[in-house]
């Protein structure tokens, strides 16, 4: 609402994506390392004499280079994780020359590392961390600040009238931080969820 051609239906946006990667095992360890491209169109907002017009125009380009990794540290122990470089700019016309900004809410490096404890076949501990990298909005008049948050889970397994079920507790954002979320594409963003608890249960019937 509140463009000249609200109500206009657009074409649809046509995307390209590549990917290469390799896999690599060692001992009880899996590593992945792959490399991405793609281009997406995408809507700007332009202003005329009468008044503004969203419409479709440039692209956006999303390339970057990611490792991720799985395995046991012993018996009872096992590690994952990965981190993700992310170069995301953004063409105002499509074909013609990047100009330079990036991405609105793209943030350059992403991570995440978890552990997980299995005391016996039934129970299990999970510890995770996420870290995001600092973005930007609003063609880079405003930095979004990096944040690094903590998940901490248990899972359960046990029979309820002789059918299996997995019971997951989790809390997310363990230490209740706050911090601003950027909504990748956009200009827009949201405070963080407090910290917060999630309880399901998995029946295999």
């Amino acid at each position: 609402g509140g463009y000249l051609n609200d109500g206009e239906v657009f074409d649809p946006i046509k995307n390209k994506q590549t990917e290469i990667g390799v896999k690599y095992k060692s001992g009880k360890f899996l590593n992945t390392l792959s490399y991405f491209d793609l281009s997406q169109g995408s809507y700007i907002k332009e202003s005329i004499d009468k008044g503004d017009i969203y419409t479709q125009d440039g692209e956006n380009k999303f390339r970057g280079v990611e490792w991720t990794f799985t395995g046991n540290i012993d018996r009872k122990w096992n590690v994952m994780g990965g981190i993700m470089y992310l170069d995301a700019v953004h063409n105002k016309t499509t074909g013609g020359k990047y100009d330079g900004y990036r991405i609105s809410g793209a943030s350059k490096w992403n991570g995440v590392l978890g552990l997980e404890y299995n005391a016996d076949d039934d129970f299990s501990v999970i510890s995770r961390a996420v870290y995001n990298g600092s973005s930007e909005i609003n063609n880079g008049a405003l930095k979004v600040p990096s944040y690094l948050t903590f998940d901490l889970g248990l899972k359960y397994k046990t029979k309820v009238n002789n059918v299996p079920v997995t019971f997951n507790a989790m809390c997310y954002n363990l230490f209740d931080k706050d911090y601003w979320q950027a909504q990748s594409g956009t200009n827009y963003l949201s405070l963080a969820n407090p910290r917060t608890f999630m309880l399901s249960a998995q029946f295999d019937l």
